[in-house]
């Protein structure tokens, strides 16, 4: 059986238990001067509390991962969704009350599944002034200009790939989209027009060494749970 993304669970107590090599590592008591290693299994101890429930093994959708905190916090709640082995649709919660505790998990809705909304998009504004300033040389690209070209950005900000947007590795609600290419054209045609031939050229090859990189577009979402069918 594959782990690490398998719970095995209660349905009558909605608790579950990650499947892992670490439900059998030892715990160990100190004297003082020596360590004593204490056998331990975490899974035969729920097995053995939640004999006679209902029991069954979900998978998680590790790509369904949803918090409003940041990866790196080692207390976050955070949810996911899972299949059981019958079909069933579960959301499940992954929370840590003590820093020096392992994670809890528990089976919070069944029957429902994670649903993602847009909240903010953004040009990176800061960046790509940033970046146009270290790259210009002599040209003489001045403030204004680069507001202009932001402007263009931000008319065009909606017109993205969200379907192929790179999930940020930082935040689980953030991701980073490139606009389409018929935006990128629509933009190139507007800048042409706002820009003499040199300052346009430099612009122009900005705009196609960074429009998959500094020019994406930020994407924040928000989530909630929803019925299967909605």
């Amino acid at each position: 059986m594959k782990r690490r993304n398998k719970l095995w669970t209660c349905l009558d107590c909605k608790a579950a238990i990650l499947l892992t090599p670490l439900n059998q590592a030892p715990s160990y008591s100190f004297d003082g001067q020596t360590a004593t290693e204490i056998p331990e299994d975490d899974l035969a101890k729920f097995r053995k509390e939640h004999q006679g429930h209902q029991t069954e093994i979900l998978t998680i959708d590790l790509q369904s991962y949803v918090s409003y905190s940041p990866y790196s916090e080692p207390m976050a709640e955070g949810y996911f969704q899972a299949i059981g082995e019958k079909g069933g649709t579960y959301i499940v919660k992954r929370w840590r009350n003590c820093i020096d505790q392992p994670r809890k998990w528990a089976i919070v809705f069944q029957q429902k599944h994670i649903k993602k909304e847009i909240e903010k998009i953004e040009i990176q504004k800061v960046a790509i002034t940033r970046l146009i300033n270290e790259e210009k040389g002599d040209l003489q690209i001045i403030d204004n200009m680069i507001d202009y070209f932001l402007g263009v950005l931000e008319m065009h900000k909606d017109k993205i790939e969200l379907d192929q947007a790179v999930p940020d590795d930082t935040f689980p609600l953030k991701s980073y989209a490139s606009f389409t290419d018929q935006a990128i054209a629509e933009i190139t045609l507007l800048c042409k027009r706002g820009f003499k031939d040199g300052e346009f050229n430099f612009i122009n090859d900005f705009i196609q060494q960074q429009k998959d990189d500094i020019l994406r577009i930020v994407v924040e979402q928000n989530y909630w749970f929803c019925p299967l069918n909605a």
